[in-house]
């Protein structure tokens, strides 16, 4: 929280100045200014489709069967980190060979080491990544970067930031 307050002032301290700063590291806040400059500026579009994406929980082939009915744009979070890197590879290319259409959202709050982010990338099948809309909060510590191709980080209008890459721990 201390890291967030921190870079949001400083953030705010250079915009203030006049200054063009770049969005802060600090994913969660980026967002947030992204969002608030969106308002400024009049930016935010009229019209949003404001659907959740569900949150994949118990069985496996009782999700597939759900997230296979679910209606539109087929959009669901799985919460990873909470067993080993390997099992959450498996059930994330689990669910995205038995739905084709889906895309998922992962979430691991921030549960991993660096070494078991790189062991869930090793795990999810190189031709199923560019269906992991994102990975929310990967590591514990900001230590290193560990490429996830396919992937992209987005502000609150779906644009890509100025630095290019994903990193599962950056």
């Amino acid at each position: 929280m201390d890291e967030a307050q921190s870079a949001l002032l400083a953030w705010a301290d250079a915009w203030r100045q006049g200054g063009d700063a770049p969005l802060p590291d600090v994913p969660s806040v980026a967002f947030g200014i992204s969002c608030a400059l969106a308002e400024v500026n009049d930016a935010l579009p009229l019209a949003a489709d404001y659907r959740a994406a569900p949150l994949c929980t118990g069985d496996p082939d009782d999700l597939v069967l759900k997230l296979a009915e679910m209606p539109g744009e087929k959009v669901a979070k799985v919460k990873v980190g909470l067993y080993e890197a390997v099992r959450d590879g498996m059930v994330v290319n689990l669910l995205l060979e038995a739905v084709p259409e889906l895309t998922l959202r992962l979430d691991a709050n921030r549960a991993w080491t660096p070494l078991k982010a790189q062991q869930f990338a090793k795990y999810v099948n190189p031709d199923n990544r560019s269906r992991i809309a994102f990975l929310e909060e990967p590591c514990k510590t900001v230590t290193t970067r560990a490429p996830l191709p396919g992937n992209r980080h987005r502000d609150c209008l779906g644009r890509k930031p100025a630095r290019s890459g994903f990193s599962l721990c950056g």
